[in-house]
């Protein structure tokens, strides 16, 4: 068996899934690990791209979500030392740098906005014993972490994104306590990333999407079903709620329920699911605007090409295929 590249794809919202995230399947706020299916016995496992979300996180945006809103307490956070190569420090780390968000500056509380959390932490660390049941003691990847064989990959935007790839690989390679050990994750600058479409790296997909917002799909359906719900939601909570705004009034929505916390007088678990089903119907239809196949070439076509890359250095696949593959 040759080696296995295993990739670790986190970020914030994805347009394709090869292996579904346990924080995706079942319950609406997560679950803790997943059972991944063994392969084929008539089969040789290659290589594995593991394509997965961040664990839970407090709202994303740094707008209070509504008036006299909950105060939000985070504990975990980000330690840093600046380095000049991999190996300047060996065991001894003689000071770290840890990021506080001053209270009130951004969410009510001391929390930055999408902030993972210890439950979000914790979750992506099952999800990574999960991979390892899988991968590794199977014999598939080594017992510790291996940079010459597997690839750690983030969108950088968000620390929620980056603190869910560490709790991930946590979870897969437990620290041998041997030596201090520096694990590379792999970013892009804001403008050129693609992990999410990204229209300041295409155009073209700014310009799609505007054209969704006039077509005939999308304002037939904003007069038959998204302006009444704006307004039924408005009339419950009275929350003035607008397109611009309702999809960060959503993700609150989401944040406090899975936070136990209490939601602005007068919402209730059928304006919430209708919420989501619109978002979901939204995102659905925009995604495959103008076709499912022009919308993927200027959005999720970038990671795809980073997908096939890997793919096709394993395979040896010819030089048509990676030409022709979006």
């Amino acid at each position: 068996m040759g080696c296995g590249v295993l990739n670790f794809l986190i970020f914030g919202s994805c347009l394709i899934a090869l292996l579904a995230s346990a924080a995706e399947q079942g319950d609406d706020c997560g679950v803790y690990g997943w059972e991944i299916p063994a392969s084929p016995p008539d089969a040789t496992l290659l290589q594995v791209h593991v394509l997965t979300r961040h664990g839970d996180r407090v709202p994303a945006s740094s707008r209070s979500c509504w008036p006299n809103d909950s105060e939000w307490t985070c504990t975990l956070g980000n330690a840093e030392i600046p380095m000049y190569s991999d190996t300047q420090y060996g065991m001894f780390l003689p000071r770290v740098y840890r990021k506080v968000y001053q209270f009130g500056e951004s969410l009510p509380g001391n929390c930055s906005a999408g902030q993972l959390t210890t439950i979000g932490f914790n979750q992506q660390i099952q999800n990574g014993a999960s991979l390892r049941k899988a991968y590794v003691d199977t014999g598939f990847l080594p017992a510790n972490f291996d940079g010459d064989e597997i690839y750690l990959r983030s969108d950088g935007k968000y620390a929620d994104w980056v603190n869910s790839a560490e709790a991930l690989i946590l979870g897969m390679f437990p620290p041998n306590g041997s030596q201090t050990e520096v694990l590379h994750i792999n970013t892009l600058d804001e403008s050129v990333e693609y992990i999410t479409p990204n229209p300041m790296l295409c155009p073209k997909l700014e310009e799609y999407l505007r054209e969704f917002f006039d077509s005939p799909i999308w304002l037939s359906h904003y007069k038959a079903v998204t302006y009444p719900l704006l307004s039924e939601v408005s009339n419950a909570t009275n929350i003035t709620l607008e397109q611009y705004n309702f999809g960060h009034f959503s993700d609150c929505l989401k944040a406090h329920k899975c936070h136990d916390l209490p939601w602005p007088p007068g919402m209730t678990s059928d304006l919430y699911d209708k919420c989501w089903n619109e978002l979901a119907w939204r995102s659905y239809n925009m995604y495959q605007f103008p076709s499912v196949k022009d919308i993927a070439i200027v959005g999720i076509g970038f990671l795809l090409k980073e997908f096939w890359q890997g793919v096709k250095g394993k395979l040896n696949i010819g030089k048509y295929l990676t030409e022709n593959v979006y």
